[in-house]
Order: structure tokens, then C-alpha cells, then sequence
């Protein structure tokens, strides 16, 4: 005879920054490992990518089979997830290509392939895109996390000497070796 014993289980909320709340169902004994794993596993991302608050407290990494409770963490308690961003720096290059890098592991994250040499490159206010300006008169807004090109802009007889988003973003500066600046929308 197979007896099924069933596990006590305590509801958690999980919060995010952008208001966005989840319920997580963990054992009543679980421990903050536990709770970490979870999340790594609802977001689909590493246990450093993140810190876990309990109130205005940071819920520490611990080591050892500490229940959840020991933090305070009771059933129906709101936890809230801040996921940390790593910090990128993007980069223009004669090769061709403009390249998005983790400062701090030195990681590429992505290449940007243009058809010409890359004279200059950033990102926008929110980090979503990134805009470029090339040898080959045009200047290009690519997504950031994927590397895929959403915008070739045109309108320049030389080269592009650089490209800037406006200060509201909803508009684009560029400047060519033709004597010329361009804003476009």
C-alpha cells in the first residue's frame, strides 16, 4: 500500500517593481534557497540577477536549511523581486559593427552589423535601443536585447559623423561630413 503524504504548503506573493504580482506555493519548512530557486525558476534567470525584500529588508543569501519564517516570512507575506541589470556599455568600431558589452564580466552581448564602418553609437534614455551612425550614410536604431534592426535612417550625401537621440527621445540628430545636420522623427 503506497501512502501520499501531503506537504504543507504556504502561500507567498511575489512582487515585481512594475506592480506585476505572482503566488507562489512553497512548503510551509521551505528556506530562502528555496524561495531563490523559485524565482529562478518563474523568470527564467540566475540567482545573482536579483534581490528578494521583505519589506524595506533585504532577504540575504543564506547558507544551511533556514526556514523562510526565521526572516520573517509568514503565510501571505508580499516579498518583493528587483531584478538588477547588468551595467552595458556600447561601442562603434571600423570593423563594421557596433557591440553591446556586460562592463562587468567584459561579456559581448551583442553585435550590431552595419555595412559600413561605425563612427558612433548609443544607447537610448531607457536602455531599450541602440542607435548608430555609419560610413554608410545611415544611421540605425536596433533593439538592444535582441540585436535586431527596427530603423535605417537615409537622408545624407557623405558619411555620418554621429547620430544623438533628443533629450525626450522622440527625435533623432545627425551630422555628416556633407556640412549637413538632419533631425528626424
Amino acid at each position: 500500500v503506497n501512502i501520499a503524504l501531503k506537504t504543507e504548503c504556504a502561500c507567498i506573493y511575489l512582487q515585481k517593481i512594475s506592480g506585476e504580482r505572482m503566488l507562489l506555493e512553497l512548503p510551509v519548512v521551505a528556506t530562502l534557497a528555496d524561495l531563490r530557486e523559485a524565482v529562478c525558476i518563474l523568470e527564467s534567470c540566475n540567482a545573482d540577477s536579483f534581490t528578494l525584500l521583505l519589506g524595506a529588508e533585504q532577504l540575504q543569501n543564506a547558507s544551511g536549511n533556514v526556514c523562510l519564517s526565521t526572516y520573517g516570512v509568514q503565510e501571505g507575506a508580499t516579498v518583493t523581486l528587483v531584478k538588477k541589470q547588468p551595467l552595458l556599455v556600447v561601442t562603434a568600431s571600423f570593423d563594421w559593427t557596433a557591440r553591446i558589452w556586460d562592463s562587468s564580466t567584459g561579456e559581448c552581448k551583442q553585435t550590431l552589423n552595419h555595412s559600413n564602418n561605425v563612427r558612433s553609437a548609443m544607447f537610448s534614455a531607457d536602455g531599450a535601443s541602440v542607435l548608430t551612425a555609419s560610413f554608410g550614410r545611415t544611421a540605425k536604431i536596433w533593439d538592444s536585447s535582441t540585436g535586431e534592426c527596427k530603423q535605417t535612417l537615409f537622408g545624407h550625401v557623405q558619411t555620418l559623423n554621429s547620430a544623438v537621440y533628443s533629450a525626450d527621445g522622440a527625435s533623432i540628430l545627425t551630422a555628416s561630413q556633407d556640412w549637413t545636420a538632419k533631425m528626424m522623427s
